[in-house]
């Protein structure tokens, strides 16, 4: 099975009342740098320099694998010289693993320094994190063995997306249905096809585990009679 491919977007939110109303943080141990905020009156705020995507090996292997996704709110000190400092996570993903994630990517991000009166400040900054898995997921061929006599008749067929839950054997355990390809019958196929199909088991550290993955079943075009 090919693995789910990441679609993944970081989002940068500067919250100006929010950040104003921010209890002054702690200066990290031996700075005295402020806490004020980047959006505060007579401030010009920073500019990010250089990536602040997520690549694919940002993502926890655990998070992919068990399907967690989430928008982390997280507050950081950039300081004058453009560099970060003192991540904080504001508000959580429900996710302890893309939580940290979090505060280990901005801890990367670089800034051209806020600045007053031009001169080069420090200041506290929020931004918003989103951690998505697409739906570019495992594409399988249904067996048309599993087709009801009705639908081998039709020109063309649609295809059907489903959440399917296994053991750590690879063994089916459920089947819920994401997306219906319009047609009742040939949702229906598709997972009488799945039920009876063993998956590859996931793995983190060589060790079998329990997954949820996406699953797309398409069908072949019927045979001209």
């Amino acid at each position: 099975m090919r693995r789910l491919a990441l679609a993944i977007v970081a989002c940068l939110w500067a919250v100006s009342s929010s950040v104003r109303a921010e209890a002054p943080a702690v200066p990290p141990q031996g700075s005295a740098e402020p806490a004020r905020a980047c959006t505060a009156p007579g401030i010009a705020e920073p500019v990010p320099r250089g990536p602040h995507g997520i690549s694919e090996g940002d993502y926890p292997a655990i998070s992919k694998i068990l399907g967690e996704q989430g928008n982390v709110v997280v507050s950081f000190l950039i300081r004058e010289d453009g560099t970060v400092a003192d991540p904080k996570i504001v508000q959580s993903s429900g996710s302890s693993r893309l939580d940290d994630a979090t505060l280990v990517l901005v801890m990367r991000w670089r800034y051209r320094p806020a600045t007053q009166r031009g001169t080069p400040i420090s200041c506290r900054h929020r931004a918003q994190v989103m951690w998505e898995l697409s739906a570019d997921m495992n594409d399988i061929v249904g067996d048309p063995q599993y087709l009801p006599p009705e639908l081998l008749e039709k020109s063309a067929l649609g295809q059907t997306m489903f959440s399917v839950s296994m053991d750590e054997n690879g063994k089916v355990l459920s089947i819920s249905l994401v997306m219906s390809s319009g047609d009742q019958a040939l949702d229906a196929a598709g997972a009488r096809f799945l039920k009876d199909r063993k998956f590859t088991p996931a793995q983190i550290d060589g060790k079998p585990m329990e997954a949820t993955i996406l699953v797309n079943v398409h069908w072949p075009a019927p045979k001209a009679k």
